[in-house]
């Protein structure tokens, strides 16, 4: 059990150990609420905090995401979920669509909105349970809206996540429950260095060619920090966004994609 303020909200991150997860559960702190991060691997998020948990779980696992519930009840003392953040993804095979295999396919798309279904399935009663209403926050991607060539299962699963949000804002406005989507572009970090090599290497382009064209798309000429992705987060969990739902937010430094 943790010695937190009892009297904050309590939110979940999902793949909230490093990148965008890592930001917005440091945003979150910052902003005085507790903070459970769920990562298969939670033990890279170097954060210590009173107000802050960290778990592993596999979010693919109805077990382990019952299991990561039960923990949050026990160490915070709470059975009320106030925030569900669903990040947790991968960015799935780059290649040519028909070189895509079932499995390759199965796994982005389990990941990527399996994940963020079963993380809402199970968090869901308790926010409606609180009487309180809820927070839901997912990050989908501008991939999820605008075509880019050899993207087929990550785009088919970020734009899914945008029909799961809208579907969701529906069902749980009578509840005080807001959901909303963030899309990224471009986010600077580990995995965009991944997704640039992957890509040069299947449009036979240089690394520097394919960053230079994500760089050139944008009317700011640079690519999304993580931080300003989690400052939108701070501001769709707070008071001023209590009437913000069944949105999908572009932060992608004025570029398409």
């Amino acid at each position: 059990m943790t010695n937190y303020n009892r009297n904050k909200r309590i939110a979940i991150v999902t793949g909230g150990a490093s990148g965008i997860g890592r930001s917005v559960v440091e945003t979150l702190l910052s902003d005085g609420i507790a903070v459970a991060a769920v990562s298969r691997n939670p033990s890279r998020l170097e954060i210590n905090s009173d107000s802050l948990i960290k778990i592993r779980a596999d979010v693919t696992s109805s077990a382990m995401i019952k299991k990561a519930l039960d923990e949050i009840h026990r160490s915070f003392q709470s059975s009320c979920i106030d925030i569900l953040v669903n990040n947790a993804g991968i960015s799935g095979p780059i290649k040519p669509t028909s070189q895509v295999s079932l499995s390759e396919w199965n796994k982005t798309l389990e990941v990527n909105i399996t994940g963020a279904f079963l993380c809402s399935k199970y968090t869901i009663p308790k926010m409606i349970a609180s009487g309180k209403g809820g927070r839901i926050i997912n990050i989908s991607s501008m991939v999820g809206k605008n075509a880019v060539t050899f993207r087929s299962a990550y785009s088919a699963s970020k734009m899914a996540l945008i029909g799961l949000t809208r579907s969701l804002s529906a069902e749980l406005g009578k509840y005080g429950i807001t959901v909303n989507a963030i899309c990224p572009g471009a986010v600077t970090g580990d995995r965009i260095d991944e997704v640039i090599a992957a890509t040069a290497k299947a449009r036979k382009q240089t690394k520097n060619q394919i960053r230079r064209q994500m760089i050139g798309r944008a009317s700011l000429r640079h690519m999304t920090s993580s931080e300003e992705i989690a400052a939108l987060v701070s501001f769709l969990v707070s008071p001023g966004a209590a009437s913000v739902t069944g949105q999908d937010w572009n932060i992608n430094s004025g570029s398409g994609t």
